[in-house]
């Protein structure tokens, strides 16, 4: 996952704070906007742009980052592809399921 699961309330604690701060300064400058009558719509606009943003640069922050499910069918596969070319394992793939990685764990740490 993106953060380890011992971490998680400490992260979940410093993304509250952000949010927080950006939470109290937004209504002080969309104030600040509303008290000319020729700006009043600026907010919006702001709102949305900075909204956009955000959304691009998540998506770009996280666009590599894989679920861990993911990735475990990914290694799954590819320890099954291993399998599949030793010699010493005769398996087919539906006897490879997830409850079967006791021999995936012993051919890793043969290899």
């Amino acid at each position: 996952g993106v953060v380890h699961p011992s971490e998680r309330s400490a992260a979940n604690g410093v993304t509250a704070v952000a949010r927080s701060i950006a939470g109290s300064l937004g209504p002080f400058f969309a104030g600040q906007l509303y008290s000319n009558p020729k700006y009043v719509s600026y907010p919006f606009f702001v709102a949305g742009s900075v909204k956009i943003i955000y959304d691009i640069l998540l998506l770009y922050s996280f666009i590599s980052l894989k679920p861990s499910h993911e990735i475990n069918a990914e290694q799954q596969k590819s320890l099954w592809l291993q399998l599949k070319s030793s010699k010493d394992y005769d398996m087919n793939e539906s006897e490879l399921s997830p409850i079967n990685t006791s021999t995936m764990k012993d051919y890793q740490n043969r290899a």
